[in-house]
């Protein structure tokens, strides 16, 4: 494990488990609250998907239980798009992982701020996330593939199992 919030790009120092390329993960810059990545925060344009509020976000403490206090890093960002994966998957808990994944990525404001740091070039909008989630929107024309099992998954010698695949865009 190695720190995420180094202020460094990822593409020539790689950081894990953020860096895999798994359609399980999904990796999240910290942002200000000027839409800029925030100075701390990790990057990278093939490794970071996409930034969330992560700057000054007042949360709990841990002092006792009715203290907050201020906070800042990637730990702040993370849960904030872990809240519109929830909030998507309320909606259409039949998508599969993928769909939840593209659908995310591809609602994010695009900012010039963010151009060039991150895979998406934005920051999570959950409004656009949910929006329309009748239909999973328009075809991108990047063709995503899901195996299952999952990559890591253990065959053993001599074993036979099913592999599925499914392709989207």
């Amino acid at each position: 494990y190695k720190r995420q919030n180094e202020a460094s790009d990822n593409e020539g120092n790689h950081k894990y488990p953020s860096d895999y390329d798994l359609e399980c993960i999904i990796s999240v810059a910290a942002s200000d609250n000027r839409d800029q990545l925030a100075g701390f925060s990790n990057y990278g344009t093939t490794s970071v998907d996409l930034a969330a509020p992560g700057a000054d976000i007042y949360s709990c403490g841990s002092q006792n239980d009715q203290s907050y206090a201020t906070e800042s890093g990637t730990s702040m960002a993370a849960p904030h798009v872990a809240g519109v994966v929830a909030l998507m998957r309320s909606i259409r808990p039949d998508w599969k992982v993928l769909n939840v994944r593209e659908k995310l990525l591809a609602s994010v404001d695009q900012l010039d701020s963010l151009a060039g740091k991150l895979v998406t070039g934005g920051r999570l909008n959950a409004a656009n996330a949910v929006k329309d989630m009748g239909i999973f929107g328009v075809p991108d024309g990047i063709m995503e593939v899901s195996v299952t099992p999952p990559s890591g998954a253990l065959l053993m010698t001599g074993e036979s199992i099913r592999i599925q695949a499914e392709v989207i865009d």
